[in-house]
């Protein structure tokens, strides 16, 4: 597909694309993020365009596509940061000491990130996943409902989760434990030290 049939194609499904995602998606940052991945993967695969028998049906299906990879990817990196702030607490025998100084070092990172976070979302993931209290205790404690406290810790987690994913580079093995990491560089505008 050529530099101008993609920049129309731009201009006539940008704003149904964006509206389409910002109703499946959370952050109008992430929404406008995934709108672009979407017209990659149009210009990048642009010969199954050509051949599909129906074109808006094609786009739809690639938009939803990449609705669900956003999703994904975003749930693996929450489910990554919950272990990985719990890790100190959960050491396994069978880790070597290179995995377990890579974990370690890591989680000592993550207490500066949740300082970034709003009071709320710092309270709750101070008193649930870094703390000792269950999410009801947490709840009682702070004087919320319990749906209140869930919905703070969730929206701290995945916040939580942006942070990192913005500093730093994280490996898991098969069982989802950290086992290293790379600092993303000052160039790509992390905050890491």
């Amino acid at each position: 597909m050529n530099p101008h049939t993609t920049q129309r194609l731009y201009h006539q499904l940008h704003q149904g694309l964006l509206a389409f995602v910002r109703r499946r998606v959370a952050s109008n940052a992430d929404a406008e993020d995934i709108v672009q991945d979407i017209f990659v993967r149009i210009h990048t695969h642009s010969a199954a365009l050509e051949e599909a028998q129906s074109a808006s049906g094609w786009i739809h299906r690639v938009a939803r596509n990449a609705v669900v990879d956003h999703h994904r990817a975003r749930g693996a990196a929450q489910r990554a940061v919950v272990a990985l702030a719990r890790e100190p607490l959960v050491w396994q025998t069978e880790r070597s000491q290179a995995q377990d100084d890579a974990a370690q070092e890591l989680a000592g990172c993550i207490r500066p990130f949740v300082e970034l976070l709003g009071e709320e979302q710092r309270q709750a993931l101070m008193l649930t996943d870094l703390g000792t209290l269950s999410q009801k205790e947490a709840a009682l404690q702070a004087g919320v409902s319990v749906s209140g406290m869930k919905s703070r810790v969730q929206r701290g987690r995945a916040n939580l989760g942006v942070l990192l994913r913005q500093c730093c580079e994280i490996e898991q093995d098969v069982r989802r434990r950290v086992i290293g990491y790379t600092p993303r560089g000052l160039e790509d505008g992390a905050c890491c030290d």
